[in-house]
């Protein structure tokens, strides 16, 4: 029984090992976001207008454009809160 848990232990290390590298390299390559998390009404209003903008996404490639680029956001100012702390 043991020896089947550090087996699947080793396993998902192993799977999981290539997204970590993979995510690695994406944080390194986030520009700093414009409109910062702290930034209070200014953030609401940019988040306000990124679902307006999503409405208005009708073919299948630019929703997908679209996603991929508003999770690039996201992980930027993730990082920018992690690094500085600072939530308002």
């Amino acid at each position: 029984m043991l020896k089947k848990i550090i087996f699947l232990i080793v396993l998902s290390l192993y799977l999981t090992s290539p997204f970590a590298v993979y995510a690695n390299d994406i944080s390194q390559n986030l520009k700093e976001p414009f409109i910062k998390p702290n930034a209070g009404f200014y953030y609401l209003i940019k988040r306000s207008y990124e679902k307006i903008l999503e409405i208005f996404q009708f073919s299948d490639k630019s929703k997908l454009n679209y996603h991929q680029n508003l999770i690039l956001t996201r992980l930027s100012e993730l990082k920018y809160v992690s690094e500085t702390k600072n939530l308002g």
